[in-house]
This record gives structure tokens, sequence and C-alpha cells, in this order.
């Protein structure tokens, strides 16, 4: 599905999520760092409770295009959500 949005400029999401990209470095010949940070609606993941808070497991599938619409493969980032507190309904 993220080669489609690339392509097609449309997603499975209902709306946009914010994000936040720094400034792109070079990390080897080919290869380019960009950092990232993601908000996450809670609505859009489970979390459930823990022995330290409350947990959630996603992956996170970023893609990207060049000026000149070439695509970097898609990279799949499994991450984990923590929260001391448990996290409220439409919260990020």
């Amino acid at each position: 599905m993220v080669e489609s949005s690339l392509l097609f400029g449309s997603g499975p999401t209902t709306g946009a999520l914010p994000i936040e990209v720094g400034k792109p470095q070079k990390a080897r010949r080919s290869l380019m760092e960009v950092p990232l940070s993601v908000a996450i609606p809670v609505d859009g993941l489970t979390f459930l409770r823990g022995p330290d808070g409350w947990v959630a497991n996603a992956e996170l599938r970023v893609g990207a295009l060049d000026s000149n619409g070439q695509a970097a493969e898609v990279q799949v980032v499994p991450i984990q959500l923590t929260a001391k507190d448990e996290p409220k309904p439409g919260g990020f």
C-alpha cells in the first residue's frame, strides 16, 4: 500500500498523519538518512497493559520519491510504543 500511495497519492488512512522531517544527511554512497517524527492517533493502535504501563506494537512503513520520480525501497520498521498511563482516545 505504501507503493500505491507514492504513485497515486492516496492511502488507506482517513487523514494525514502529522510528521516532522529533519535535515537529510548522506549515510553511504547512494543512501540518505532522514530524521522523522510521526504522530500516530491512539485510536489507530491497540494498547495492552504491561508490567510497566501500556504497550502497543506496530510497523512503520516508509517510502520516498526523489525529484526524478525514482522510488526508494520501502522500509518496514517495527516499533513499540509505551505509555505510563492508559492512552486517552482521540489523542496522539
